[in-house]
């Protein structure tokens, strides 16, 4: 079984307009499977408006191990399946 699968990750950063006192906040809002396995990093602003900006970034990769296939499969299974992502700045 193949244990990694190339991902980019979408990323959104929500701001709060005229609420100075508001911190951005950074999630993960999607993941995108990639043909091939390039692992060049870059990252694009995909979508912006005035309360959010989405970017794509590429070149990550999805790990995945044995061990865990049945937590795996609880989460897939779940009525709002999760993954969990590892990043740095």
């Amino acid at each position: 079984m193949k244990d990694q699968f190339p991902v980019s990750i979408v990323v959104e950063r929500r701001s709060y307009p005229g609420k100075p006192w508001m911190v951005d906040s950074w999630s993960a809002v999607g993941i995108l499977p990639v043909e091939g396995d390039s692992r060049s990093l870059a990252c694009t602003s995909i979508y912006r408006d005035e309360e959010k900006e989405q970017f794509l970034h590429e070149g990550y990769a999805v790990e995945l191990f044995a061990d865990e296939a049945e937590s795996y499969y609880t989460n897939l299974t779940a009525a709002k399946p999760a993954i969990f992502v590892v990043g740095a700045e």
